[in-house]
């Protein structure tokens, strides 16, 4: 059915655990992937973690203890339109989620976060970002992989194969109550 759920006893505990990474590229291709609920203990992930799997449209990694979400761990899964990252990931590596085409929305609840550039390398459609703890440390220059920025600097101009060329406004930045 296209779910797949990791749970504290499945044959699986060994491959994840509190000390090891989920390996480099485990679920890479795996294109009937749909949905994965990850543990809870769950610490990293390993570069490509979920790279082209296509029909991922619903990562369960709000409650994981997920420090930082690597190169291409979300690299062309096309379908994801929502993703909200768990309180502890401190970091957001170059080219984490590439080619997301269909993510709109990001909730970030983390307080001490480093976007680095080209974290969101053509993701055209991302047009609200969520802080719910404030705003974060550090943002990369170029985040869109633009080609350039437009004269009023609220939008880009798209390098992606979907809307090369295409001015694209920059995301509205949204911030909880606590932090407006």
């Amino acid at each position: 059915n296209g779910e797949l759920k990791i749970i504290k006893n499945n044959a699986l505990e060994d491959f994840i655990n509190n000390e090891d990474p989920v390996g480099d590229r485990v679920f890479a291709d795996c294109e009937s992937l749909e949905t994965i609920h990850l543990p809870t203990h769950l610490i990293n992930t390993g570069y490509g973690t979920f790279d082209r799997c296509l029909n991922l449209n619903s990562p369960n990694i709000r409650d994981t203890q997920i420090d930082q979400i690597s190169e291409n761990c979300f690299g062309a899964c096309f379908k994801i339109q929502v993703l909200e990252l768990p309180e502890s990931v401190h970091s957001i590596e170059s080219i984490a989620l590439r080619s997301c085409y269909e993510l709109n929305t990001l909730i970030i609840n983390s307080s001490n976060l480093v976007i680095e550039d080209r974290a969101f390398s053509r993701c055209d459609k991302l047009n609200r970002l969520v802080f719910t703890k404030g705003a974060p440390s550090s943002f990369g220059e170029t985040l869109f992989d633009e080609k350039g920025k437009t004269p009023d600097g609220k939008g880009y101009i798209s390098d992606s194969s979907h809307m090369r060329g295409e001015v694209i406004p920059y995301p509205t930045l949204y911030y909880t109550a606590a932090y407006a």
